[in-house]
C-alpha cells in the first residue's frame, strides 16, 4: 500500500498554527521570566541590606540602629551614604523615575516611592522614609525597594516592594505577619502586600 506524506499546504497550515500559538504564548512566558527574575533579585537585595545594617549595629557594639553613628546621619543623605558605603556599596540619587508612571498591581496609578533614594551596586534602589516619626514603635523607618530602578514595569508587587525597618537592621515586609494593616497581593489589589507573599512562598511570583 502506498504511503501518503504531508502535502505542502498541510505543512504550511501546521506551521501557521504553531506560529500563532507561539505569538500568543511567548509574551506571557517572557513576562513570567522577568517577574521571577525580579523576585529572585528582591531576595538577594533584602539579604544584602539586612547584612549591612545589622553589621552596623554589631560593629558599633550598640543595641540597635538608633544608637549608631550611621543612623544619626539618616536625615542628611550625603553624610548617611558616606557612612553606609562602609557596609553596602551604594550612591545617593535623586529623580529616579523622571516622568515615568508608577502603577499599582491592579494597573491603577500609584504614588512614587517616598524618601531618600540610594542606588545599590546591583542597580536596585532603596528608599528610606519615616525615619524619625514611624507610625509603629516597633519600626524605625519605612523602606521601599525597586529591584531594577527606573526600568519598567515600575509596578507595586512586580518590581517595587514595601517594608518596615526594625531597630536591629532587619526588614519586615508589608503583607507579612509582623506588619499591621490590610496589605494584599492579588491582581485586583494595589500590590503593597506582595513582599510578604513572596517571602511566605519562597520568592516564587505566583500571581
Amino acid at each position: 500500500m502506498k504511503k501518503r506524506g504531508f502535502t505542502l499546504a498541510e505543512v504550511l497550515i501546521t506551521l501557521g498554527i504553531v506560529g500563532v500559538i507561539a505569538a500568543l504564548t511567548m509574551p506571557m512566558l517572557v513576562g513570567q521570566s522577568k517577574n521571577q527574575a525580579n523576585a529572585t533579585k528582591l531576595s538577594s537585595t533584602v539579604s544584602n541590606i539586612e547584612n549591612a545594617l545589622s553589621s552596623v549595629v554589631a560593629k558599633e557594639a550598640e543595641e540597635d540602629l538608633l544608637d549608631t553613628e550611621l543612623w544619626g546621619k539618616v536625615g542628611t543623605p550625603d553624610d548617611f551614604v558616606d557612612e553606609l558605603e562602609n557596609y553596602l556599596q551604594c550612591t545617593y540619587v535623586e529623580d529616579i523615575y523622571g516622568d515615568k508612571n508608577i502603577r499599582k498591581l491592579n494597573k491603577e496609578a500609584g504614588d512614587t516611592p517616598a524618601g531618600d533614594a540610594y542606588r545599590l551596586k546591583s542597580g536596585a534602589v532603596m528608599f528610606i522614609s519615616d525615619s524619625t516619626n514611624s507610625e509603629d514603635a516597633d519600626f524605625i523607618a519605612t523602606v521601599i525597594i525597586d529591584v531594577n530602578g527606573a526600568e519598567v514595569p515600575n509596578t507595586y508587587g512586580r518590581d517595587i516592594f514595601f517594608y518596615k525597618l526594625g531597630a536591629k537592621g532587619f526588614l519586615y515586609p508589608y503583607g507579612g505577619e509582623k506588619v499591621g494593616g490590610n496589605y494584599a497581593c492579588t491582581l485586583d489589589s494595589d500590590g503593597m502586600g506582595c513582599a510578604g507573599k513572596l517571602l511566605a512562598e519562597g520568592y516564587k511570583m505566583n500571581y
